[in-house]
Parts: structure tokens; C-alpha cells; sequence
């Protein structure tokens, strides 16, 4: 029952992770990233009143922050903050790295349920059921069907939040998400305004966000290599969203390298067509970074982020960062 079990890796199997579920304890903590992002709130929640339907009670714990696009769906459950709040169990969501989870102390016993295909130390502790899913959403609304339960309105809304924004509004969506996404909104009779109305951030309402994405344009290294144009900035938060605005001015892939007290975040987003092509991948990226600093890191080769030590060198990063594109790209 989820005990500490090497190598145990579950791949795409909807049926063997509800009987896992069954077999759990009554009462677990749910555990996602720092930063967590409208997918880990979304299918926390979903998966919290999940449980409950089968008599399983649970708490969403998150390390320290929620993003600003995940903040309005957040209100919508109680989320704990504390150490204190981890129970006996944990079901860790959307990351397979302690380095995600830090300074949560995970227990003894516990899952992993992810969706990214790069998986980290977590997946050789606990048992990890890992699925080729644009989203992790999608997985938990899948888990739902196996168990012959239908979920309220409000959460099929919420889910489909977490799969609209993880698929950067389907920019890197599969066909067949998008067939299931029309068919819940079908089912359901929900409107898209209502799913974009949930996560979407209105950058005018927010002085600070503004003043960072302002500082980060600012502080722009550009570098062309062959035909491809690198930013790479640093500001000291909303790095994801500033990452995003420098590929809006004009960057085929950015870098935003954000230093805080005690870690080195790095935020990584790349330009649709090229991510899709094949040509620059954010993730790929983002994934040798966290093999050669040893950090914890993730995402999808158009959006990926990246946690490392505070001793981390930020000139050793930026010089690595331009090393391996042009190793990718077969430049010298």
C-alpha cells in the first residue's frame, strides 16, 4: 500500500491506480508543487472530492505559494501551508522531485500520480503511476469515470480549467484532450467563458506584475544564435509570466532567472511553432539544466521551470543555458 517500493513505476493505467486508491488509508494529505500552478490546484481539488466520495478524507498541502492564475480556483478548497498539516500518507500530484516539494518533509508512506515524462527521486521512493496526459486534470477526470462517478458541475469546471491552462489554451494540446474537453463541456452545458473566467489574470489590475515584466525587459541579455533569438533576465518574481512577455516582445525562447533567499528559480517559455517543431524545447532544456546543477526541475517543451540551490552561480547558468542550444542546434 504505497510503501517504499524501488523502481515501481505504474505506466498509463487508470484501473490499477483506483485500486490503489481503494487500499489507502482514511485519511491522507495531498501534496503538489511549490509555485502550484492552476493544473496542481485544479486536480488537487478534483482528486480531494474524489476521496471523499469513497470515504477517504484529505487534505491539500502545498510547499509555499500558488501561482497567480491558480489563486481564484484556489478559494474554492481550504489549502494548508504547513508541515504541520502532513499526515501519515501523502498523494503526491503533478511532480516526482522532494526538491518540488521542499521544505514539506514527505512521510514514510505515500503515491506519486504525475503526467510529466522526465520523473525525479520521488518516483524511486514511492510507487508512481505515471501518464502520458496533456494534463494531470485530464488524468484525475479519468479516474472519476473508472470509479462509475459523476462529478459535480463546479468540479468538471475546475478540472477543465487545469487542462485549458496546462495546454496553454490548447496550443499544445492533443486531438484527443480536445474531443474529451468538448465532451464534458457538452455534457455539463458549460460555456468557454466560464473555464477562461477561472484563470485568467487581468495584468492592468496588478501594479507589481506590470513593474516586473517592465524590470525584466529592462535587464535583457539577447543573444542570436543562428536564426534563433535568446532572452535571458532576471527579476525577483512573477517569473513565469515575465518569461512569457519577453517570447510576446519578440524572443523564440526566454530564460528568467529569479533569486530568492534560499533557491535559484528558473522560468523557461518558448514560441509555439518552434516548441511544436521540434526545433527549441523549453523542457529539454530546462531537463539537461537540472541534470548537470542538480536541481529539480520540469514542465513541456513550451513552458518549464527549474529549482536550484542558492549557491547556484547565475553567470555559470546563463553561459550553460546559451552552451546547450547551441549543442542542440549543432552550433559551434
Amino acid at each position: 500500500m504505497g510503501e517504499l517500493e524501488l523502481g515501481d513505476l505504474i505506466v498509463d493505467d487508470v484501473k490499477k491506480l483506483s485500486k490503489e486508491i481503494l487500499s489507502l488509508p482514511r485519511e491522507v494529505s495531498i501534496v503538489t508543487h511549490r509555485n502550484a500552478d492552476v493544473d496542481a490546484v485544479s486536480s488537487s481539488i478534483g482528486l480531494k472530492r474524489l476521496l471523499s466520495r469513497i470515504g477517504i478524507e484529505s487534505n491539500i498541502v502545498v510547499p509555499d505559494t500558488i501561482s497567480k492564475s491558480a489563486r481564484a480556483i484556489s478559494q474554492e478548497e481550504e489549502i494548508q501551508f504547513s508541515q504541520d498539516e502532513v499526515r501519515e500518507f501523502s498523494i503526491v500530484l503533478d511532480t516526482s522531485s522532494t526538491e518540488h516539494v521542499s521544505p514539506i518533509q514527505l512521510p514514510r508512506r505515500g503515491i506519486v500520480i504525475d503526467h510529466h515524462s522526465s520523473q525525479g527521486d520521488l518516483s524511486r521512493k514511492y510507487k508512481t503511476f505515471l501518464f502520458d496526459r496533456d494534463s494531470l486534470s485530464m488524468v484525475i477526470l479519468d479516474l472519476w469515470k473508472e470509479f462509475g462517478m459523476k462529478p459535480d458541475r463546479e468540479t468538471v469546471l475546475i478540472l477543465l480549467s487545469g487542462i485549458l491552462s496546462d495546454t496553454g489554451n490548447f496550443r499544445f494540446s492533443s486531438a484527443e484532450t480536445l474531443i474529451q474537453f468538448g465532451k464534458y463541456m457538452m455534457e455539463y452545458e458549460i460555456r468557454m467563458h466560464e473555464i477562461r473566467d477561472k484563470i485568467e489574470v487581468k495584468d492592468e489590475d496588478d501594479l507589481s506584475l506590470r513593474m516586473a515584466k517592465l524590470k525584466g525587459a529592462q535587464r535583457m541579455e539577447i543573444h542570436r544564435l543562428d536564426d534563433l533569438i535568446v532572452a535571458i533576465t532576471e527579476v525577483s518574481s512573477f517569473g513565469g509570466e515575465v518569461a512569457k512577455s519577453l517570447v510576446k516582445l519578440g524572443a523564440d525562447i526566454s530564460f528568467v532567472i529569479s533569486e530568492l533567499k534560499e533557491e535559484i528559480r528558473i522560468s523557461s517559455r518558448c514560441r509555439d511553432e518552434l516548441s511544436l517543431s521540434g526545433r527549441v524545447n523549453s523542457g529539454e532544456i530546462i531537463r539537461m539544466l537540472s541534470v548537470e546543477f542538480g536541481g529539480g526541475g520540469g514542465g513541456h517543451s513550451g513552458a518549464a521551470g527549474l529549482i536550484l540551490r542558492r549557491e547556484t552561480s547565475k553567470e555559470k547558468l546563463k553561459k550553460r543555458i546559451l552552451e546547450i542550444i547551441r549543442e542542440i542546434r549543432g552550433l559551434k
